[in-house]
């Protein structure tokens, strides 16, 4: 079981690296930028989920191009890292720091 978590924590920093160099290199929301903030990977590495910051982005915009963007990380990461299998990718946009502020904002009133 610990051998199996260790497994998993290492496929998600590796992916989580690889979805950072995509989102640096491969797009181009310029002057935004797209931090990762995490990577969750199902147990049987298939599926995983890249959570995202988005700064000066348009989440309308970025949500609408999530499908092709998806396609295109899968086959970046494939490309860049001889997995036997590459998982599934979903992007989900992490809301958390904008959270973090509203609370921050609230308890400096």
């Amino acid at each position: 079981m610990l051998d199996n978590t260790r497994k998993l924590n290492k496929l998600s920093s590796i992916l989580s690296t690889l979805a950072a160099d995509f989102f640096k290199t491969q797009t181009n929301y310029r002057p935004g930028i797209i931090t990762v903030t995490g990577v969750d990977v199902s147990p049987d590495k298939s599926h995983s989920i890249v959570w995202v910051s988005l700064i000066n982005v348009d989440q309308f915009v970025f949500e609408k191009q999530t499908p092709e963007i998806q396609k295109k990380l899968r086959k970046y990461i494939s490309v860049n890292q001889n997995f036997r299998y590459t998982p599934n990718i979903n992007i989900r946009i992490d809301n958390s720091t904008e959270e973090i502020q509203k609370i921050n904002k609230l308890l400096q009133e």
